[in-house]
């Protein structure tokens, strides 16, 4: 009986400071309606964390799937902290920012918080989801009626070259000989020069008037997608943003050179889709981010640039001899 209350009071001894140091949460969006392309506001208040000696906040990549950290913040209150972040929908049919989970630390131990989904509802680009969608016109008319007439004249042509071939001795008065033509090896087209050739005429785009902004951010995000197909040799051009992010991530890229081309594409995506229209100021910083994202790349893929020239090389050595 003794031993009982004996365990019984040194169990809530043990675990009093823990209650008692218990933190607190609380998170708000400064908009209940939200859209693809719009920009809003996420904020985390947390309280009660003067008793511990560090505060590891929530890692900022779980945003990237769907949405674009445009800026965040990070203030001292009374008696524990508040985070703030400044975020853009960037997907569709979203309705929750996804779940977080914030440390703290004293000494040796860690005590870890998470922060639970908040919610919104999606606001739609539609106006009207019951709208009757108007059919699109063709963009060419085919004549169908003249099918039998064009077969006549092909068949004829094919007659036609089939006789003077069998009687050009008779025609030409001599026998056709073939030449052996020995066909040059087209040069080696480096992609780390065209990236960065490209890069530059892209920027120049910027001192033209009138600025044409969808070419601009449509540029850019091609000169990327292809530069990665070409020496990585995964569908770039056709694949998404998060496809392409998910295939650097499996090439072992490093986490600053992915996080720059999320960034590259989504923007340009938000362009292309959802009307968004960047700042002159914007589009000085997206192409400040490619050329140091260029940079990036094309010291990493050096050695994998040279194996393609090699290949380039021998392939057309082969042709050559059969």
């Amino acid at each position: 009986m003794y031993l009982k209350r004996i365990i019984l009071i040194l169990g809530l001894l043990f675990f009093f400071p823990l209650l008692a140091e218990a933190q607190r949460a609380a998170q708000s969006i400064s908009s209940d309606t939200i859209g693809t392309g719009d920009v809003f506001t996420y904020s985390i208040r947390i309280t009660d964390t003067e008793h511990f000696s560090e505060t590891i906040y929530p890692d900022t990549s779980v945003f990237q799937d769907h949405f674009i950290l445009r800026k965040q913040e990070s203030h001292s209150i009374s008696g524990g902290d508040s985070l703030v972040y400044h975020l853009q929908l960037f997907d569709v049919d979203i309705a929750q920012l996804p779940e977080m989970q914030l440390a703290f630390v004293r000494g040796r131990d860690t005590l870890r918080m998470i922060i639970p989904p908040a919610g919104f509802t999606y606001k739609s680009r539609v106006e009207d989801d019951r709208a009757d969608l108007q059919p699109l016109k063709p963009l060419f008319t085919f004549l169908y009626n003249n099918r039998i007439l064009y077969l006549s004249l092909f068949i004829a042509l094919l007659v036609i070259l089939a006789l003077l071939y069998f009687f050009r001795e008779r025609l030409f008065g001599r026998t056709v000989t073939e030449e052996v033509k020995i066909i040059p090896v087209p040069p080696f087209r480096n992609p780390i020069n065209d990236l960065k050739k490209e890069l530059l005429e892209i920027e120049s785009m910027l001192q033209a008037n009138p600025f044409d902004l969808k070419t601009f951010y449509s540029r850019l995000s091609i000169v990327f997608r292809d530069y990665y197909e070409r020496v990585h040799g995964f569908p770039a051009l056709e694949s998404t943003t998060s496809e392409v992010v998910e295939q650097l991530k499996r090439k072992a890229f490093d986490k600053e050179a992915i996080l720059l081309t999320a960034h590259i594409l989504q923007e340009a995506d938000l362009v292309k889709f959802a009307r968004y229209m960047p700042s002159r100021n914007a589009c000085l910083t997206i192409i400040k981010h490619a050329k140091n994202l260029a940079g990036k790349v094309s010291a990493k893929d050096l050695y994998r640039v040279g194996e393609l020239r090699q290949a380039h090389e021998l392939a057309h050595k082969e042709q050559q001899s059969n």
